[in-house]
């Protein structure tokens, strides 16, 4: 039990009504308590890191997308122009977005290795994080 004065009048609250398993939310991130620090975590203890860790390890990070998103401009070429081409002909706005409808659907592929290219950099962000804490 925890015993709270408001305005002069006792409380007497139960300590289960504290805690974040009364309120049915087990740290979702959404509704009472998401802005005590219940929700997910997204850091990895980066304060642990040095500042050139953290850009070495940043630096890797962006060099892996950019190296991605190349490839993807590189595999594309022949989609983009055809997409540009179909774009300036088109006089309506149904013309416009056939135009890239069918751009989207002959890049599908280029998009999905683009998609799965910029997640392993993230993982392997996250790993090599990892590793530093854990040698640390």
């Amino acid at each position: 039990m925890i015993a709270a004065s408001v305005c002069g009048a006792a409380l007497i609250v139960p300590a289960a009504a504290t805690s974040a398993s009364a309120h049915g939310v087990q740290g979702s991130g959404h509704g009472i308590g998401a802005s005590q620090g219940l929700g997910r975590h997204h850091g990895h203890g980066l304060s642990a890191l040095t500042a050139a860790q953290k850009q070495e390890i940043q630096s890797t990070y962006r060099a892996a997308v950019k190296a991605a998103f190349d490839k993807y401009l590189a595999t594309t070429v022949d989609e983009r122009a055809t997409y540009k081409a179909a774009r300036a002909a088109a006089t309506t706005k149904a013309e416009r977005v056939a135009a890239r409808k069918a751009y989207r659907a002959a890049t599908t592929t280029q998009r999905a290795t683009l998609k799965a290219e910029v997640k392993a950099a993230k993982a392997a962000k996250r790993a090599a994080i990892k590793a530093i804490l854990a040698a640390a």
